[in-house]
Parts: structure tokens; sequence; C-alpha cells
């Protein structure tokens, strides 16, 4: 299997992970701020533990930050490049374009469908995903994607009554 399709894969899985995870721990959390007035001495480092995971989980980064080319300019990144560029040539679009500012390199990716803005997913929802394909998948590795290499933003944002969008990509020039 081709390294940079399984490091979405595997980086996308885990993020469904993270976000069942999430849930319940805040419940917890909750719980024992709202309603335990004696808390048991091994419930508060416990929760901790288990935020820290979570945390550790959540973390995309896969090596130390690099200066790679994409579109021919130099640009700071913290994983392979591989990785979006794959994520955006699986993304149904019409256009990409890049823009030069002086602190990053704007990509701006036109005529998304609605269908990928993929907001949020559970674990549920990436075992889907990876059983059958559909709508949101390519978004979704686009967002994973972005986020490991980096990016300093990522936005998809939705006007109503449109049936595509813009993704907006911004990654740290070098």
């Amino acid at each position: 299997m081709d390294p940079a399709r399984t490091l979405l894969d595997r980086e996308l899985l885990v993020s469904g992970i993270v976000h069942d995870l999430r849930g319940p721990l805040t419940a917890i959390q909750g719980f024992t701020e709202l309603y335990d007035r004696n808390p048991r001495p091994v419930l508060a480092p416990a929760i901790d533990r288990m935020t820290s995971l979570v945390s550790t989980l959540a973390e995309t980064s896969v090596s130390p930050p690099d200066f790679v080319q994409f579109g021919g300019v130099r640009v700071r990144v913290r994983g392979p490049i591989g990785v979006l560029e794959l994520a955006i040539a699986s993304l149904p679009h019409r256009a990409l374009r890049l823009e030069l500012a002086p602190e990053h390199l704007a990509v701006e990716i036109s005529g998304v469908p609605i269908a990928e803005i993929a907001a949020g997913w559970s674990l549920a929802q990436v075992r889907l995903w990876l059983a059958e394909g559909g709508p949101g998948l390519a978004g979704a590795r686009l967002r994973i994607a972005a986020r490991i290499v980096g990016a300093l933003r990522y936005s998809f944002p939705l006007t109503p009554g449109e049936s595509e969008g813009v993704v907006h990509i911004h990654l740290a020039r070098g």
C-alpha cells in the first residue's frame, strides 16, 4: 500500500478514536467537578493520565519541522508533503490556486463539493469510509493531511444554498 495513503488513513482512524474518547472523558471530568465533593485520591490522577493520552493521540506531528518545495515554493512542514499532495489529488475539485504572502503560501482549492466538508467524524464513520468510501472521505483526508504537514490554517467556509465551496490552507513559508 502507498505510504502516504497509509499515513492518512491511520491518522484518520486515530482522529476517530480521539473523538470517541473525548466525549466520555469530558463527562467524567464534569461529574467529578460537580458531584464528587470528596474525590477518591486515585480518580484525579487517572483522569489526568487519560486526558494526557488523548492529547498525545490527537497530535499528528510525525517529524520535526523541515523545509520542502510545494508548488515551486519553499514551505515549512512537520510531516511528509506527499500526504497533502495525495489528498489534494484525490479531492474532487475544479481548480487549485497558490498565492504567496510574506509569511505563508495560501492554497485555494475551488469547486469542492459541499458533501466533502467532513466537519467532524467518529470512529464508526471512519470505519465506514474506509470500508465503502463515499462522500466526506476525501475531505476528511485533506483535513488530516493539512494537520500532518502542520498547516497554519485550514478552512472550508459554507455559503448557504451552494453545492460547492472553497478550501483554504495556509502553509508557513520557509
